[in-house]
């Protein structure tokens, strides 16, 4: 490969993705992979951007923070996004795939690019010179979180999130399971799975006696929202199960007019519905815990575990402090942070921060002025609220809808039909931002 390149550390979703824009635009690309071939307590394959957790982008609706978010991606050729696309698993308005499946179009589209090198090992400490992306996330390793220590002066900080556990589909009793959207309506049709009220006590009894399951120092204030662990809602008692991952409304089992105590979800996680996801039931409990706790839910008696649930940790930097709007590092031209590490969280906004880091590492090689996300669209008004949140009390952000700048005329017309506006003038500001700026992909 030819000497001058981009390095690109970290082979998840914001890596895969500045790999490969950094490449289609002429950069040669050294991607390093920092994970041994074999499974960590994260991952199982030697796959990249591999999901560890759920295998749902989010909803893909043009007036929902996640659709629009997966829209201009769309429109800015998204390898992730593409990739999400051709794995498709359920036929409804999230974004769900085959995990496996889209692990495996990831790594195929990456070791075939002629302009990327593939390195199973570390590159650590940061290189000094030369464009550099850091997209590590909870796999930041020690010696690449001194380094990058060494660079920014600043103390990183660190936050928890559960896994879901997976389930063996034949080990599920199908005759006490029944299919279902909630409320009937345009909701995700999952295989649901009851609770009655000896059941849903004696679940509780095992969620006390595990306690919050939290790691000495940390707190709940530490634990991204949406992977908050069963163990530690059920601790804090402020609102109950039954309002969030167990909620038994809109659903109702058939033959039967009492309504269900409680409902666990299960989502088909793969094409061939052979592994199922259950669904926000993030969990850090020991493997035996795990098994006591799902055996008190209908059907899941005898469930056999295709993969626990896991609370992991993941380092990630005060970015409102370091981060420039191009996720250049302020204090390193040519050093660029995304997804986790830069204090990002979901799919779809990891992924963002990576095109944006690879175009920019590709631009920096080639010395052309690097590019902003436009204020218009959803990943540019993410990035601002990244950077313009207080230092002080920064927590990795989630993408919202509000995080969109306000049309200077709101006198018309309805909510939806202001919010489909707003979604369109995004739109429209990315392809601006590709015309402007010549970001079309070069032909290999």
């Amino acid at each position: 490969m030819h000497e001058a390149h981009v390095t690109i550390i970290g082979g998840g979703l914001a890596g895969a993705e500045a790999a490969y824009q950094a490449a289609r635009r002429g950069a040669a690309v050294r991607l390093y992979e920092i994970r041994p071939e074999g499974q960590t307590p994260m991952h199982s394959t030697g796959l990249l951007a591999e999901l560890t957790g759920s295998g749902s982008f989010g909803l893909d609706q043009l007036d929902r923070a996640t659709g629009l978010l997966i829209a201009e991606l769309r429109r800015l050729d998204s390898l992730i996004i593409q990739a999400a696309d051709a794995t498709r698993v359920i036929d409804s308005s999230l974004l769900t795939v085959d995990r496996q499946a889209f692990a495996e179009h990831v790594t195929e589209r990456i070791q075939a690019h002629p302009h990327i090198e593939l390195c199973r090992q570390e590159a650590a400490p940061v290189s000094p010179q030369g464009p550099v992306v850091i997209a590590t996330g909870p796999m930041t390793s020690s010696p690449l979180a001194r380094s990058l220590f060494g660079i920014t002066g600043h103390e990183y900080r660190f936050f928890y999130g559960a896994t879901e556990p997976l389930i063996d589909a034949a080990s599920i009793h199908d005759d006490v399971t029944w299919l279902q959207a909630r409320f009937d309506q345009d909701q995700p049709l999952y295989r649901n799975c009851a609770l009655d009220e000896g059941q849903l006590e004696r679940f509780l009894a095992v969620l006390a006696e595990a306690g919050s399951g939290l790691p000495e120092g940390a707190s709940i204030h530490n634990v991204f929202s949406q992977y908050l662990p069963l163990e530690v809602t059920a601790a804090q008692g402020d609102r109950p199960l039954t309002a969030g991952p167990l909620n038994p409304a809109g659903l109702s089992r058939p033959g039967s007019e009492q309504p269900p105590s409680a409902v666990c979800q299960l989502c088909a996680d793969n094409a061939e519905h052979s592994v199922y996801r259950a669904v926000n039931m993030h969990t850090g409990l020991s493997p035996p815990d795990q098994q006591r706790l799902f055996s008190n839910i209908s059907g899941l008696e005898r469930a056999e575990f295709v993969r626990y649930g896991a609370l992991h940790r993941a380092l990630y930097i005060n970015s409102p402090a370091l981060l420039q709007p191009t996720y250049e590092l302020s204090r390193r031209p040519g050093l660029l942070l995304a997804g986790a590490i830069a204090g990002l969280q979901g799919y779809a906004a990891v992924t963002a921060s990576g095109w944006l880091a690879g175009v920019n590492a590709a631009r920096c090689l080639q010395r052309k002025q690097l590019v902003e996300l436009p204020a218009e669209s959803l990943c540019g008004a993410m990035t601002r609220s990244l950077l313009t949140a207080d230092p002080e009390t920064f927590r990795p952000l989630a993408v919202n809808f509000g995080m969109l700048p306000e049309e200077a005329d709101t006198s018309g017309g309805s909510k939806e039909q202001r919010r489909a506006a707003r979604a369109q003038n995004a739109l429209d500001a990315l392809d601006r931002l590709i015309e402007e700026n010549d970001l079309h992909p070069a032909e290999l």
